[in-house]
């Protein structure tokens, strides 16, 4: 069971070691794909990532996640931009001030000071609370690429996510250590790695990473590991036969990003070349790390994003999070229909001073309402836009026909609803 012996809480019976190993999910090369011993619901719970700018994509919106699903967290973020793990390795070894540290402690992030510097050391961020999950990732680019976790390429020597992670386990002997397997690119990236080790291939290079942390966390074992599975990869992974006993769990965000991929929101879960929508591809991530710390994100019924989004959508987000914490290594089809918005029941009534109020009911997952409404049988039509939290509209009729149409707006997956028209004649 890992570096469990060092920590207090590890000293458990054997009835109820036995209990926790048949209850607790298993990745299919052996490592516990969920967080064991995180505090409880009703303690606040302290959570770092350590990487790049993909740990910043992963973090963003766990705080809510965890907040709406019952649980309080303080979250921090410490990272570089494009940082392999070698750097990471080398930075934290030297003790320098490299890193940038964001922390979210009440729902919003904020970039802290160290001292009278932005710059930080890993030691002092390590220090800064008693954390109870640290969670690691290697630059996007190298994360299924073997050779890139040690020194000159020579895998029979240790690994850097084992040196990073016992760096860690030495100032934070009690923190569970998990390891964020992040996410192929997108099909059209033109990032030049991509198609220097994955032949531009999407499918290709979320096998590798798949492959790449079997081994890494697990090692290479012949009866259980096909080694033409592993292609190009073949002798480093064959030679990279020592697993990283100081990792807990695994954070499979990769899988969910790719199970995501497969619904009806296909492949437009990335901003860029690389990196994750600021809105659903982030929220995904987030949704990924909440239940590999062991959050029931079944409860999870908001969405928390930096722009508008039909809750509707949530739905397949969040069984793509939950299907990749059970099978870390494997795609989960999602393959459903877009749902669809249902319309809008609409009533008009003429109120003092002849005004026209138009009132409809909730449509679930409805991001707007659009009004469009024609005055005194005029063909002018004038147009309304009003939040999902509105349900009603009020103009100034005239004589004649007062004709209102009114429609729910989703996202960029559930089209908009049917329109629902009615009229109302003022003499």
């Amino acid at each position: 069971m890992k570096h469990y012996a060092g920590k207090l809480y590890r000293t458990l019976a054997l009835v109820l070691v036995l209990i926790f190993v048949f209850s607790t999910p298993v990745s299919a090369a052996g490592t516990p794909s969920t967080a064991r011993d995180m505090p409880g619901i009703n303690k606040t719970w302290d959570v770092l990532f350590l990487g790049n700018s993909f740990s910043v994509d992963t973090s963003r919106y766990l705080y809510q996640i965890a907040e709406d699903a019952g649980y309080k967290m303080r979250i921090g973020d410490v990272w570089i931009g494009g940082l392999h793990l070698s750097e990471m390795y080398s930075y934290a070894s030297q003790n320098q001030r490299k890193f940038t540290y964001l922390e979210n402690t009440s729902g919003s992030w904020k970039t802290l000071k160290s001292g009278s510097s932005y710059q930080w050391r890993l030691s002092d961020v390590l220090k800064k609370r008693k954390w109870d999950a640290v969670i690691i990732n290697q630059y996007s680019a190298d994360t299924g690429n073997m050779g890139s976790f040690y020194k000159n390429g020579n895998v029979k020597g240790d690994n850097y996510l084992a040196r990073v992670a016992s760096y860690v386990h030495k100032k934070c002997p009690d923190a569970l250590i998990g390891y964020n397997m992040t996410w192929a690119f997108p099909k059209k990236s033109t990032a030049s790695e991509f198609s220097s080790i994955y032949d531009s291939s999407q499918k290709q290079m979320y096998k590798m990473i798949c492959d790449t942390t079997k081994v890494l966390l697990n090692g290479y074992k012949t009866n259980e590991d096909s080694a033409s599975a592993y292609g190009s990869q073949k002798a480093s992974v064959k030679a990279a036969s020592k697993g990283t006993e100081l990792i807990d769990f695994v954070v499979p965000t990769g899988t969910a990003i790719q199970n995501a991929r497969s619904s009806y929101m296909g492949d437009s879960l990335n901003r860029d070349q690389k990196h994750l929508t600021l809105t659903y591809g982030r929220f995904i991530a987030g949704l990924c790390a909440a239940a590999s710390l062991g959050i029931n994100i079944d409860n999870v019924d908001k969405l928390h994003m930096d722009a508008k989004g039909s809750s509707l959508t949530l739905k397949v987000m969040k069984q793509s999070a939950k299907d990749a914490v059970d099978h870390p290594y494997k795609v989960t089809d999602q393959k459903k229909k877009a749902p669809s918005l249902s319309d809008p029941e609409l009533k008009l009534t003429l109120t003092k001073g002849g005004y026209v109020k138009a009132v409809w009911g909730l449509v679930k997952g409805a991001t707007a309402y659009k009004v469009v409404y024609k005055k005194g049988g005029s063909s002018t039509l004038y147009t309304k836009t009003l939040k999902a939290s509105d349900r009603s509209f009020l103009f100034k009729g005239v004589d004649g026909k007062n004709q209102v149409t009114v429609y729910a707006v989703g996202d960029t997956y559930i089209s908009r609803s049917d329109k629902t028209t009615k009229t109302l004649k003022i003499k």
